[in-house]
């Protein structure tokens, strides 16, 4: 996002590349950029409809408190974009017209910014969160999805390698759900090998492992993480997350769930290695349980004894 910074200087009077002036959501040109508290610019129509479900920015998770048209980048892409070359210009109409006719944002074209902003609520974690909010969050979640994978296909080798950097961006921000849309459509439109396996595995591992992180205030994440480990192809990976994955559905006394998660591990030496220790976890929980209810058991008994022999203690 540093070069979209760049871009948006009024000093820069080089010619912009797509990649300097690309929003974060479309993953195309921006038409109408907008500039939000972070700096960030985002396409109008893309942050409202993002707006409806989520107030913080999808790069850095800062809460958007304010939004402006940044009408000079606008005028930047025209003079240093759009006007130097016919191909540019027709990028620059093509993705005009894609918004346009897109019904996807026939509910947010004729809201205004400060409006949704006033309305805007973070996204809330599955627990906080209403029925007809999940719904909400993931048709939009679907939508986005749906068009990152069609328009980035027939994007240049350079931009791919782009969007590669911008996953580690995502993940480093800990904006999981765009790292993986980005992901995903680099693994099923990759450019004659343009970007390795090895790449696109290490994005799905970065983002498995930021799920898992998250674990410890919310056990769902765990079924997110078990999804994009079920992506990597490298066998050697999920061998060595999804026992962690177990682990962790263990700690939290999840003990099926992590039963489930070792069928998932495709080496059988480390399939039956991580049943053994779930076992043991288990067991050992099992015994300290036992323990606490001994104890327990124990401590009212010698409770009732203190009553019965009135002032008397006990040894």
């Amino acid at each position: 996002m540093a070069a979209l910074a760049r871009a948006s200087s009024a000093e820069d009077t080089s010619e912009l590349s797509i990649e300097n002036i690309t929003c974060p959501i479309t993953q195309d040109v921006l038409i109408e950029p907008y500039k939000i508290t972070c700096i960030h610019i985002i396409e109008r129509l893309a942050l409202a409809k993002h707006l409806q479900h989520d107030n913080k920015c999808p790069i850095c998770r800062t809460t958007i408190s304010s939004a402006i048209p940044d009408t000079e980048l606008a005028k930047k892409i025209q003079e240093l974009f759009v006007k130097v070359s016919d191909a540019n210009k027709q990028t620059f109409e093509d993705q005009k017209k894609y918004l346009e006719e897109d019904k996807d944002y026939d509910d947010v074209r004729e809201k205004l910014i400060c409006e949704l902003l006033k309305q805007a609520k973070p996204r809330c974690e599955p627990d906080d969160t209403s029925e007809a909010d999940i719904l909400s969050a993931a048709s939009s979640d679907s939508i986005l999805r749906r068009r990152a994978r069609a328009r980035i296909r027939v994007r240049l080798p350079t931009y791919s390698l782009h969007l590669y950097t911008q996953i580690q961006e995502w993940i480093n921000s800990d904006n999981l759900f765009y790292a993986e849309i980005i992901t995903d459509a680099l693994s099923v439109s990759n450019i004659e090998g343009l970007l390795s396996q090895d790449d696109i595995d290490k994005s799905y591992e970065k983002i498995a492992k930021a799920f898992i992180k998250k674990a410890n205030t919310n056990i769902s994440n765990l079924e997110d993480s078990i999804r994009i480990c079920k992506k990597i192809t490298k066998s050697n990976l999920k061998c060595e997350i999804f026992p962690i994955i177990a682990i962790k559905y263990a700690e939290h006394k999840e003990y099926l769930k992590a039963f489930q998660s070792v069928k998932n591990i495709p080496n059988y030496f480390f399939r039956s290695s991580a049943y053994i220790f779930i076992s043991l976890i288990v067991t050992c929980h099992g015994f300290l349980f036992i323990l606490k209810r001994l104890y327990g058991s124990i401590k009212d008994l010698k409770a009732k004894l203190r009553l019965m022999v009135g002032n008397s203690s006990l040894p």
